[in-house]
């Protein structure tokens, strides 16, 4: 996590979704530059997003602040578990296929080699390029 202080404007973003998390309402960028703009704090959207990133990994915050399409929203207890359990999933199966192209790439243009019956081994032929290809 971070040691990096949280700016007064991260407190108003944050209680601002605190209040309508409450009301289990999802807050967009535009209403959260809106409400900032009401008290004067003109903000773009690249500082809204700047500063829930900071709210996330800040240890100071101790509630769970999630984004997507319909903008951001304070966890209630209820609710944490299975979406963060479908955020791990997503973590996990894209993990998955990138340990695959890492293999892919390991590879360096060896084919494998499929067997035709049950008494043949696959097998790994390296295809080595010439100097005439790329």
């Amino acid at each position: 996590m971070t040691n990096e202080k949280l700016q007064p404007t991260d407190w108003r973003i944050y209680n601002y979704i605190k209040a309508r998390s409450l009301a289990e309402i999802y807050t967009p960028q535009n209403e959260i530059v809106r409400f900032l703009s009401l008290d004067n704090v003109f903000i773009g959207k690249r500082e809204v997003r700047k500063s829930i990133h900071r709210l996330k990994s800040s240890d100071r915050i101790q509630k769970v602040i999630i984004s997507g399409k319909q903008g951001y929203k304070i966890l209630s207890d209820k609710e944490e578990i299975a979406i963060l359990d479908r955020r791990r999933i997503a973590i996990l199966s894209s993990l998955n296929l990138y340990y695959k192209d890492i293999d892919r790439l390991n590879k360096n243009g060896q084919i494998r080699f499929t067997p035709i019956n049950s008494r043949e081994r696959a097998f790994f032929e390296s295809v080595l390029k010439t100097g005439g290809e790329e």
